[in-house]
């Protein structure tokens, strides 16, 4: 809602609030309101790309904790230690393009930007002893203390790679990044 005194919250918060904002939105069948969400993803693309270190940035994107109304919002440091934000929001932009039924959405806007943000998790994702590949330290939202693989992370990036999978499936692209996922979620 509006601010109307001085706030350590006026910035859009992507670690819980903007998802629980929107979800409203589709049980209502009022999509009109949540194209705010999506518009504001797809005209920052660029600075979504920008928040990853530099060598990292041709194939993936995320946002931190708070970013600007633009998605400035660089990942690293205590903020960047909750990893999940951007994928949690896709879903809610996945959400949108099913209740739409905009099947040009999905495949034009939602798809690219998903695999972006699942392009993140695979820089961060290393193999341990036990064969399987782990996330480091991270943060859950809400939660003070950091831990590996944690719920959030392990959770979000599961159906990132499920639904890239899936909308190369539905697509019929047959993606090199969707294989890669397979090979990941294996």
């Amino acid at each position: 809602g509006p601010w109307f005194r001085r706030t350590p919250w006026p910035k859009i918060w992507w670690n819980l609030n903007i998802q629980l904002t929107y979800w409203p939105i589709y049980a209502a069948n009022r999509l009109e309101i949540g194209e705010s969400l999506t518009r504001m993803l797809d005209a920052n693309v660029t600075n979504l790309i920008n928040n990853v270190p530099e060598a990292w940035r041709s194939d993936s994107a995320a946002i931190s904790r708070t970013s600007t109304y633009d998605c400035r919002g660089g990942v690293g440091g205590k903020d960047g230690e909750e990893r999940g934000n951007l994928i949690w929001t896709m879903h809610n932009y996945w959400l949108h393009c099913r209740h739409s039924g905009d099947e040009a959405m999905l495949r034009d806007r939602f798809y690219p930007l998903l695999k972006l943000s699942v392009g993140y998790y695979l820089h961060l994702l290393k193999p341990g002893p036990d064969g399987k590949l782990h996330i480091p330290l991270s943060l859950s939202p809400e939660y003070p203390k950091t831990a590996p693989d944690t719920n959030y992370d392990l959770a979000l990036l599961r159906w990132g790679l499920q639904t890239v999978i899936a909308c190369d499936a539905r697509f019929g692209t047959k993606d090199p990044f969707a294989m890669r996922c397979r090979e990941t979620l294996e």
